[in-house]
Formats: C-alpha cells, sequence, structure tokens
C-alpha cells in the first residue's frame, strides 16, 4: 500500500456507483483481519444516514457496557467516539459502510461551526487519535468524500472482476440444474462482470422455479426496458441492511437523484452532463460537446470531476465514456420523470452543430 496510513483507509467502488459490492469486500477483511487478530473488536457502523450512524453507535456502547451508555442525558456518539480514542478500548476495527452522503458528514460552507452546529454532522464522531491501535475501513461512492475523510490519500478503487473470477462467482451462486456455461460466458459479459449484477442476477434465477441462466439471459437480450425491468427489480440479501435496495438500477438512481438535488452549481451541471450522456454513444464523446464549448470553464470541470468521484464516468484525454448499465439506468430515470424527449433533443441538437 505504499506511504498509505495502514490503520486507515477507504475502499470507493469504481465505474458503476455500488455496481461492484465495497461491502462485501469490507466484509471478507473483517474476517481475515479477525483471523489475524482474534481479540481485536470489530464494529460494523451504516452510516447512510445520521439515524443509521447513531443506532450503530449505541449499539457499540450498549455491547461493550460503556459507563453512561444507559444515560439519557449523554451523547452516545460523544461516549463512544472518546471510548476508541482511549488505551482502554484495545485494538479495534471500525467499518464504516456506505458512507456516500457527504452532507452528512460536512457542513456545504467554509464558515466557522460552533458546537451545536459541530454535532450535526458525523465527522465530528469519527476517532481522531487511531494511531495502531484502530484501524478503520470506510466504503463510499463518492470519491471525493472518500479523500475528505484520508485527509487528503486516494481511496483504493476496485475494479471489475475478471472473466474466471466473475464465472466462479455465478456458478457459485446458481443452481446446478440451472447452469449452462456458454450461456453464462455470455450473460457475464452483458452484465459487465459486475459483482452485483452477477449476485441480482443468480437470486433472480434461484427465485424463479422457470428460469435457467439460459432463460434469464434471453430475458435480459430482449429489450431494454426488459432489461430495466429485470435488473430494477429487489431482491432479498441477507448481507445487506434492511431497507438498502440490491437493485442495479435503483442503486445507480440513488447517486444520479443526490447529484440532480444538490444545491450546488457544478453538481447540476454535472447531471445535465450524464443526462446528455446517457442518450449519446456512452464511448469516447468529447467533453466539448457536452459541455457546449470550445473551452471547459471552471464549473464545467468541476462538474466532470463530480461524475468520476462517484465514479459514473471514465474520463481521458477530454474524451467521456459512459459504462452502459449506467447509461440505460439513466434513460429509465429519464423516462419515468418525462425528460427524456427534452435530452434526446438536446443531443440531436449538438450532434447537428
Amino acid at each position: 500500500m505504499g506511504k498509505r496510513n495502514p490503520y486507515f483507509f477507504c475502499v470507493l467502488s469504481v465505474t458503476n456507483t455500488e455496481v461492484h459490492s465495497k461491502t462485501q469486500i469490507a466484509v471478507h477483511f473483517a474476517h481475515s483481519f479477525r483471523s489475524d487478530n482474534p481479540d481485536c473488536h470489530i464494529f460494523w457502523v451504516y452510516a447512510a444516514t445520521t439515524q443509521n450512524f447513531t443506532d450503530s453507535y449505541r449499539k457499540i456502547a450498549k455491547k461493550c457496557a460503556l459507563p453512561g451508555n444507559d444515560d439519557a442525558k449523554l451523547d452516545t456518539r460523544i461516549l463512544v467516539r472518546e471510548w476508541l480514542e482511549k488505551k482502554e478500548s484495545g485494538k479495534w476495527l471500525l467499518i464504516l459502510d456506505n458512507a456516500d452522503d457527504r452532507k452528512l458528514f460536512y457542513p456545504q460552507h467554509h464558515d466557522p461551526l460552533n458546537d451545536e452546529e459541530l454535532h450535526r454532522y458525523i465527522f465530528t464522531y469519527l476517532p481522531k487519535c487511531i494511531k495502531s491501535r484502530g484501524s478503520m475501513i470506510i466504503t463510499t461512492r463518492d470519491g471525493k468524500l472518500g479523500r475528505e475523510l484520508l485527509d487528503g490519500e486516494d481511496p483504493i478503487c476496485v475494479g471489475p472482476l475478471d472473466k474466471t473470477n466473475a464465472e466462479h462467482l455465478l456458478r457459485a451462486k446458481v443452481r446446478t440444474e440451472k447452469w449452462n456455461l456458454g450461456a453464462a460466458e455470455t450473460l457475464l459479459a452483458s452484465l459487465m462482470y459486475t459483482p452485483l449484477a452477477i449476485t441480482q442476477a443468480a437470486a433472480y434465477i434461484n427465485c424463479n422455479y422457470d428460469v435457467s441462466v439460459q432463460t434469464y439471459l434471453e430475458m435480459l437480450q430482449k429489450s431494454h426496458s426488459s432489461m430495466a425491468a429485470v435488473l430494477g427489480e429487489d431482491l432479498r440479501d441477507h448481507r445487506r441492511q434492511a431497507g438498502v435496495t440490491n437493485a442495479i438500477f435503483k442503486t445507480l438512481k440513488l447517486s444520479y437523484e443526490y447529484i440532480r438535488n444538490s444545491p450546488d452549481q457544478h453538481y447540476g451541471t454535472a447531471a445535465d452532463v450524464l443526462s446528455l450522456m446517457a442518450i449519446l454513444d456512452s464511448q469516447s464523446i468529447p467533453a466539448t460537446l457536452l459541455l457546449k464549448g470550445n473551452d471547459i470553464t471552471p464549473n464545467e470541470r468541476a462538474a466532470i470531476q463530480v461524475l468520476r468521484d462517484f465514479c459514473l464516468i471514465r474520463n481521458r484525454d477530454n474524451h467521456c465514456s459512459l459504462h452502459p448499465l449506467v447509461q440505460l439506468s439513466i434513460q429509465e430515470w429519464l423516462r419515468s420523470r418525462g425528460e427524456l424527449l427534452r435530452y434526446q433533443e438536446d443531443g440531436l441538437l449538438l450532434i447537428g452543430r
């Protein structure tokens, strides 16, 4: 890991925002960590919402019988943070999962904060003195937030599986009588070897007695609307927190809606750029075409960086590319909002310039 702080690092999903299972990587690491450190505490903290975070800290306080954990007048989050910073806590690993919403962690302005304002943000309750006793893993879809939580260090980016491991994953999850190697190879390629897509496909196949790998592939190949319906269905996954979707399209849309609804100007520009990319050929689109000008402004450059930080696009040599699953997901989202035609018209105007 080079000069990376070995006690504080971040796992970042790349390419498809949550299509790669960051959480599963953290789970596997935790098992390995436990084998090497049998006396170490391992704490799992959900950070998708402030309430998730608070509930997780309350469970830690209760499980470890921290003094004052049952006192309603005390802030359990402060109790846990201060305990983790003390030697009495011993060695520990804290996994901060689904840290995706920056506004839950940091204020959206640079003005000084008073004590009351500080207590609104999750970063206030993260242990500050980790040193050699404590370790932390953070899983996030937002590369910018990952870097901020790592004091400027780059997160560990997780790429797609290779063909062999993708096949092993699907085969391990699908019942033997439903297996077909040829269909599996084609299916895995269409799913871009992404773990969450593979896991969801396997769950769908196993949950439907008349669906095999072959028939599932045929369903995806029928049409874009058929693929959207299949990949938009939630299926039970006991490893994910209750209420957290495991449908690929829905997880992609969460990121898109977050960007779209942000008050920051460059986030709005980013949403427009992503919408246009979903209408155009998704590969090697000139950035100047998307941004409607010969020169890229600072706001537009920041917008491109937002999409890169959320792992929604790839950007190289001022050309942008979009994953086909992301493209189809955004198209379906625009269609559901009645905005698809407008962006199709904008795309035609861009091409005709």
